[in-house]
């Protein structure tokens, strides 16, 4: 619905600043349809505002990442957790707060947990929010100093929709 909204606002702006740059076409009805244009393209920017964060579910309970936001992204930034906190993470959720400001739980689909330790580089893949075997018993063997990242976070909604959110990144102290 939103990409119709805008679809047709930057259709309906192009044909307006055609007139308005146009001297024999200029009249107040062409200014006043424009900033109605922008007013609508700003609505339909600001209301359909819906941002999905990862958190991972350790048996210590929810760890969320840090993010900084600004203007145009929200980026991840690495968070402090401890060695028993990152060796008891078992699942990967996602919370999806909308224009509300109320949180709901997303199913997460796919990603790959990347773990950066001593020089060393680990890939492991997952098609369930639950962490496989082979990536909690790697995460078993984790040390103070190593770097983890879930990343390549597909979110899977109820009408077939998925949409790549945010990565998750640690830092274990």
């Amino acid at each position: 619905m939103e990409w119709l909204i805008r679809s047709l606002c930057r259709q309906y702006l192009i044909q307006s600043l055609v007139k308005y740059l146009n001297p024999k076409q200029h009249t107040m009805k062409t200014r006043r349809s424009l900033y109605v244009t922008m007013i609508l393209l700003l609505i339909a920017h600001v209301t359909n505002a819906q941002f999905i964060y990862p958190v991972a579910v350790s048996s210590n309970g929810v760890v969320c990442g840090n993010y900084n936001k600004s203007n145009d992204a929200i980026n991840s930034l690495p968070k402090e957790i401890s060695t028993d906190e990152a060796k008891n993470i078992f699942a990967i959720n996602a919370i999806l707060i909308d224009k509300t400001k109320m949180p709901s739980r997303v199913k997460v689909i796919e990603y790959q947990m990347t773990i950066y330790e001593k020089g060393d580089t680990t890939i492991i893949k997952n098609n369930s929010e639950l962490l496989s075997t082979e990536m909690k018993i790697r995460l078993s063997k984790i040390t103070p100093g190593s770097i983890i990242y879930f990343e390549g976070i597909k979110a899977g909604f109820s009408n077939e929709e998925s949409r790549s959110i945010l990565l998750l990144s640690f830092t274990v102290i």
